[in-house]
């Protein structure tokens, strides 16, 4: 490959935590790549296509903004405690080429390779695929736990929040590969991921469950809030022996 092919990011390693100026700063930043290392090595949650919210397209206008996924990415990762990468505002589309992106994510080979990206006209509020008819029982899976514990926090917040609770367990969740309508079969870097040997996940959130209809870019409704909950307790679930923190409970959003 030759250098001009290679999608080159800036490497942005951080420290602080989810609601620090430096991190609301980065994620504003045009090809940038952030970085998190929460001491796990077993499993890396990505956001390839994260922008703020309002603006609509990256890769030179090639394909739609994922707005807010940095956040949520963030909000799991801070369970996972695994490893955290964010491209912002990418040049290139930065999971379907070689370069930084891929390099740091794939290519330290985790045993779990998430990604988090945003729809706006899935069939399901959240979409997930391991990206091939062949290892649809594993995304089934997944899916079924979110689902699990999505009604489980949904109980638990019933009696102080009975609307949320109502929209948490309204919420359509789905893993079989012919019934999504983002199958991941064309993203090279969960192929790569899975031919490597990875559990690779691909997870599609509408955009209800990443922004909000009013204030800041720099937060996710408090149903995201949830939902995030929900994802890094399902990874945790199946995948428990790569996850540092096994069990996130649930916390009100800040």
């Amino acid at each position: 490959m030759t250098e001009n092919n290679y999608h080159k990011m800036k490497l942005r390693q951080i420290t602080s935590s989810g609601n620090s100026r430096e991190f609301h700063e980065i994620l504003k930043k045009r090809n940038n790549l952030l970085k998190k290392d929460y001491g796990c090595n077993g499993i890396i949650i990505s956001a390839p296509h994260h922008s703020p919210k309002g603006l609509e397209n990256i890769a030179g206008g090639t394909r739609p903004a994922d707005n807010n996924t940095g956040y949520v990415a963030r909000n799991i990762a801070d369970h996972c405690k695994g490893q955290l990468v964010i491209a912002t505002r990418a040049t290139e589309d930065p999971n379907k080429t070689e370069g930084t992106f891929h390099k740091h994510t794939v290519g330290k080979s985790p045993n779990v390779y998430v990604e988090i990206h945003g729809h706006v006209s899935a069939n399901y509020d959240i979409e997930i695929s391991c990206g091939a008819q062949s290892h649809t029982k594993h995304s089934e899976k997944l899916a079924e736990k979110v689902t699990q514990y999505l009604n489980d926090i949904a109980t638990n917040v019933e009696m102080s929040k009975p609307e949320m609770a109502e929209q948490l367990r309204n919420l359509t969740v789905c893993g079989n590969y012919e019934d999504i309508k983002m199958k991941a079969n064309r993203t090279k870097t969960i192929t790569d991921a899975r031919n490597a040997g990875s559990n690779a996940y691909h997870i599609e959130l509408s955009s209800e469950l990443r922004m909000k209809d009013v204030g800041t870019n720099e937060s996710i409704p408090e149903i995201g809030v949830y939902v995030s909950r929900a994802i890094s307790a399902a990874l945790a679930d199946v995948h428990g022996e790569c996850i540092k923190s096994k069990s996130p409970k649930l916390e009100e959003p800040l």
